[in-house]
């Protein structure tokens, strides 16, 4: 069963216990929220609801700003939101059911275009300039988009659809994470892409269902494979090196029952973290995945996690109905801080 699933039928239960704790101050007001560090959450909401939203946390005031899109707009953000990036003063959310992606002013959030030529969209990867890729769960394509235009300008054919994506040794790695759309090819595929010519010019076959990819400080790929939906195979960890793709580790999971996801890296490169029931710490010079979490996940229910400015952000989506707890550690292990998000927190990304 999907871990998600999980989550859901347990979440339900845990309610009583998540509502008795302190969830730090909640600020509807944004005007403020850029004059120091933070990051920010990316909150998905139910799927056909357009209550997605997107929150800010404050390190200096321990303050979370909530539904910055509709508060700036007077419009709500739309359905599911997947993802965000930040360039410069700009940011740029990911919507995925709604098929667009917004482009918002970091100054006050306020909205600057929006992106449609979307059927699905899940990330964006920018490949330096002002072009970027955007992955797609329903297209064999990626959307080649002009930032500075603000427009989709190509699509380039990979054969199957994308999901998370990384630019390094010139080169974009992009994972085949659903089968949905091609239901006879199975999602094992990582898809090598020149994008000075904007060709598909390998792939590199991993374990099925790649949900997510980091680069380390050596330049190497790493990617996680839950498995497949239905515990199809057993989650596995790889370690490709960008120059020949050739697979420098295979790390299996210890049951078809695990469901691995999330992976990340810190600051430095040099340490993964991926959600597992709990989270897990290894150097990217191990050769044995961790068999015990960094961090328990005891009664919580972890959906999303980021590594941020020497901090680790954990959310729980509770019953998926309710506003979603995002729980914030140091990397000694010590919990710093709770706050209560948006809907789903499913994306950490930082200021």
């Amino acid at each position: 069963m999907n871990i998600r699933i999980i989550f859901f039928c347990v979440a339900i239960m845990m309610f009583a216990s998540c509502e008795e704790e302190d969830f730090g101050e909640v600020q509807q007001s944004h005007e403020t929220f850029l004059d120091g560090e933070g990051f920010f959450i990316v909150n998905e909401g139910n799927f056909s609801h357009s209550n997605s939203s997107v929150s800010f946390y404050s390190f200096d005031s321990s303050k979370v700003y909530n539904r910055l899109f509709y508060e700036a707009n007077s419009r709500p953000l739309g359905d599911v939101s997947q993802s965000m990036i930040v360039r410069d003063t700009t940011a740029f959310i990911v919507v995925n059911n709604s098929s667009k992606i917004e482009q918002v002013s970091l100054d006050d959030f306020e909205s600057k275009a929006t992106y449609s030529g979307f059927t699905s969209p899940r990330h964006i990867l920018p490949l330096g300039g002002d072009m970027a890729y955007v992955s797609d769960l329903y297209s064999d394509s990626l959307a080649i988009i002009d930032m500075k235009k603000q427009t989709v300008d190509d699509y380039l054919d990979i054969g199957r659809s994308s999901e998370a994506m990384v630019k390094t040794s010139g080169k974009v790695f992009a994972a085949n994470w659903s089968q949905l759309n091609h239901p006879e090819l199975p999602n094992n595929k990582i898809m090598v892409i020149d994008p000075a010519k904007h060709e598909l010019v390998d792939s590199v076959e991993v374990t099925k269902e790649p949900n997510s990819m980091v680069v380390d400080s050596r330049g190497d790929v790493w990617v996680l494979c839950s498995g497949g939906y239905t515990n199809e195979a057993t989650p596995a960890l790889y370690c490709i090196d960008a120059a020949d793709q050739s697979i420098k580790k295979h790390l299996r999971f210890k049951s078809k029952e695990l469901n691995p996801s999330e992976l990340s890296i810190n600051e430095s490169r040099d340490t993964l973290y991926y959600l597992n029931q709990g989270v897990y710490r290894m150097s990217t010079s191990g050769n044995t995945l961790p068999q015990k979490p960094f961090l328990a996940e005891g009664d919580k229910l972890f959906y999303a996690l980021g590594i941020m400015n020497r901090h680790i952000a954990v959310s729980d989506a509770v019953d998926y109905q309710q506003k979603g707890i995002v729980y914030l550690y140091d990397k000694g292990k010590r919990r710093i801080d709770s706050v209560r998000a948006g809907i789903i927190p499913g994306f950490f990304i930082g200021k």
